[in-house]
């Protein structure tokens, strides 16, 4: 069963790096301008491997960054354990670059086999 949620997730994320690059493109030619933004991004990872593949997977996107990563200790005043601090050049509303990010989160952690997720991913949520 993992296999087909890792392969499922492979193909989505297929999908979704063609599209960087095709914004990549239209902003190399000049066909859109660029919108820099730096978002914080509090992540649902909670094991280091979890961590590192979120951030090595947006950062493999054209146009976005990880600058920093934060751990959390557990007595901190957030329900999260970890915070991305990310980059990014094609969206110009911070808060569409965060549900992407957390879009992407979300379906890794499923991919691998996390339980512990909200039923439904962000962009689906009512």
């Amino acid at each position: 069963m993992i296999v087909v949620r890792v392969l499922g997730f492979l193909g989505w994320y297929a999908v979704e790096l063609l599209r960087s690059y095709v914004r990549m493109v239209a902003d190399v030619v000049g066909l859109r301008g660029v919108t820099p933004a730096l978002v914080r991004l509090d992540t649902h990872c909670a094991r280091e491997v979890e961590i590192g593949l979120l951030g090595v997977l947006i950062s493999l996107s054209p146009g976005t960054i990880v600058v920093d990563t934060r751990a959390h200790t557990p007595d901190a005043a957030t329900d999260c354990p970890w915070t991305l601090y990310v980059h990014g050049i094609h969206e110009a509303d911070p808060d569409r670059l965060v549900l992407g990010l957390q879009r992407l989160e979300y379906r890794m952690l499923a991919a691998l086999g996390r339980t512990d997720l909200p039923s439904r991913a962000p962009e689906e949520a009512a």
